[in-house]
């Protein structure tokens, strides 16, 4: 469930837009730092608006240097924090669990490649060195995932707490509460995007889709505005704990990405995925 947090590229201040990427080369290199080069595989934005999120709530601020990247090029990154490591934890996580969910789901050659790369991805979560806490929890709610969906139910919920606790995960107080609201409607609105997404693969290859289970019957187009709504719910109550935010204590190009992703991003990228899906006909990438 990577790549579906966007932000709005046109609606962004230029500072913001260079501080937004300077954080993703800064991910990318804290990752290969420490996690290994071929970790920088599963780097995403996802990770990114995580890390932005949680700067925007602690009030820290890391600097912006100009540095060579792997492809020898000159970028400005922004220097390792204790966010941008706890995003590469994560992401070495969330991509070994994936890993695991895919050899459960494809056939074949395909499960042949993903059992290929997990044990490089079980390197990367050992030197990421995440709390056992977090990865006992995300693990078992992953567990519960699986086992709601293999009973043909909406695994939406337990998603979205899965996500919230990632957001929250140390730290304390209000600063968790807001989080934790941020980290659960984004993670619903992720699962419900991804759903629409691979409906129609899913359709062929006879998996449970909780978006076509649960609106079975209705015209597809009616089946798209009642899903864009149920987002649209989801988001609101992202973007009103991100108004909870102090711009006074947190660098103001944060806080500007986050709403971004929130009222923009994120709406216009379930926009896309929902135009896709086209009645009795094959999904176009």
């Amino acid at each position: 469930m990577f790549g579906y947090v966007r932000i709005d590229a046109p609606e962004l201040r230029v500072r913001e837009a260079e501080y937004y990427r300077a954080a993703y080369c800064g991910l990318c290199r804290t990752m290969r730092k420490k996690l290994g080069i071929t970790s920088a595989a599963a780097l995403s934005y996802d990770m990114v608006f995580l890390i932005m999120v949680r700067m925007a709530l602690t009030g820290e601020k890391y600097d912006l240097r100009r540095r060579r990247c792997f492809k020898l090029r000159p970028r400005l990154m922004m220097e390792p924090g204790r966010q941008l490591e706890y995003a590469a934890g994560v992401s070495a996580l969330l991509t070994l669990y994936k890993l695991d969910d895919d050899v459960r789901d494809e056939r074949g050659i395909k499960r042949l490649a993903v059992r290929a790369v997990r044990p490089a991805a079980r390197g990367h979560l050992r030197r990421a060195n995440v709390d056992g806490t977090l990865a006992g929890f995300v693990r078992d709610k992953l567990a519960e995932l699986y086992m709601t969906e293999s009973e043909c139910k909406s695994g939406e919920a337990i998603f979205g707490e899965i996500l919230g606790e990632i957001f929250a995960h140390g730290l304390e107080g209000d600063d968790a509460r807001i989080a934790r609201r941020i980290g659960v409607g984004v993670g619903r609105c992720i699962y419900i995007i991804d759903a629409v997404d691979d409906i129609e693969d899913d359709e062929r290859a006879g998996r449970y889709n909780p978006i076509a289970a649960a609106w079975a019957g209705l015209p597809t187009k009616a089946a798209k505005d009642a899903i864009g709504d149920a987002v649209n719910l989801t988001l609101f109550s992202a973007g009103a704990a991100a108004e909870l935010i102090s711009e006074e204590e947190c660098a103001p190009e944060t806080l500007g990405i986050v709403k971004n992703v929130l009222y923009s991003g994120l709406p216009l990228e379930t926009r896309r995925v929902i135009s896709k899906w086209k009645d009795g006909e094959e999904k176009k990438d």
